[in-house]
């Protein structure tokens, strides 16, 4: 008894030791048939049959309690193959703290997300890179930062009232929508209330040019789905707007939209948080170390290079947001 009481504190010591080094997460891995499995139990609404999911490559993994981290090919997502990372977030469970931050010039999202001691974060709404500026109102810790520009709407939560189910509503042009959040990041809506907000044109139709992450919430359970989608690639096409709000809606999300995307698209999250490498498309930048850029990433024709961006969505842990 004595020797086991002694080889569980050595695995606990080791345990710390390694986390202290910054070594990658212990956490399971499933692959293949198994990863599937997992990744149909994330999104139970959807019909992963139709979508073609390959077991091929597909792993799974709860990277920490409320959080699980998917990667895999669908052969035919809406009629294209596409690579898909997916972060389903339990944002009680978890106990996360989101945040928003608009930089005063463009900076990489690893690189804001490790100055930010995230867990994870990706690249925030649109903006013009001419001038810099954000393309539509958005509200940062109680400040609106742009309040000469209109139009958006999108993803509404509180700083200080972090389990408080945050919303999505349309339009941020009437300062009374504000006036109750701390935070308001704008973007390209397709999910509002339940329902598709698209309303045709080039919304709706047209073949899938790029990746995007897609981020939808269910305002009643406080569940988030994160979907970052490679676009662009033979391997994986990308998605258009109206199968974003199909995605989400499988989901069984309330609100949705896309954010910044094409070479934009950025995932980027604590190392320590992986057991592995769980895609050939995943790198680690040398400039945030510590850090892992989850999805493909190509800047003026070259591979592995992060784009620098206006704004950044982060994910903190409670204490430390």
């Amino acid at each position: 008894m004595m020797r086991l009481i002694r080889m569980e504190r050595l695995l606990v010591a080791i345990a710390v030791v390694c986390t202290g080094l910054g070594l990658r997460g212990a956490a399971t891995v499933y692959s293949g048939a198994d990863a599937v499995k997992k990744i149909k139990a994330s999104i139970p609404g959807a019909d992963l049959s139709s979508w073609g999911i390959s077991s091929t490559n597909a792993k799974w993994c709860e990277i920490m309690p409320g959080v699980e981290y998917s990667f895999a090919q669908y052969t035919k997502l809406f009629g294209v193959k596409d690579d898909v990372s997916l972060l389903r977030i339990d944002y009680k469970k978890a106990k996360l703290k989101m945040k928003l931050v608009v930089n005063s010039s463009t900076k990489r999202t690893s690189t804001v997300a490790k100055n930010n001691g995230a867990l994870f974060g990706v690249s925030g709404t649109f903006y013009t890179a001419s001038t810099g500026k954000l393309s539509y109102r958005t509200k940062v810790d109680g400040t609106v930062v742009n309040p000469d520009v209109g139009g958006g709407g999108g993803l509404l939560f509180n700083t200080d009232d972090p389990y408080k189910l945050f919303r999505f509503t349309r339009g941020f042009n009437t300062p009374r929508i504000l006036e109750h959040w701390d935070n308001a990041l704008p973007s390209d809506c397709v999910l509002i209330d339940g329902k598709c907000s698209l309303s045709g044109g080039s919304w709706t139709s047209g073949n899938p040019s790029a990746g995007f992450p897609v981020l939808g919430v269910n305002e009643k359970t406080g569940i988030i789905y994160l979907f970052v989608i490679d676009g662009r690639r033979s391997v994986s096409k990308g998605i258009t707007y109206l199968d974003s709000a199909t995605l989400l809606l499988a989901c069984g999300c309330d609100g949705g939209y896309v954010l910044d995307g094409g070479g934009s698209t950025t995932l980027a999250m604590k190392s320590t948080l992986l057991p592995s490498k769980l895609s050939a498309v995943q790198w680690d930048p040398s400039y945030a170390s510590g850090y892992t850029i989850m999805n493909y990433t190509n800047t003026n024709g070259s591979d592995r290079e992060e784009r620098y961006v206006k704004s950044q969505l982060l994910f903190m842990a409670g204490d430390e947001a």
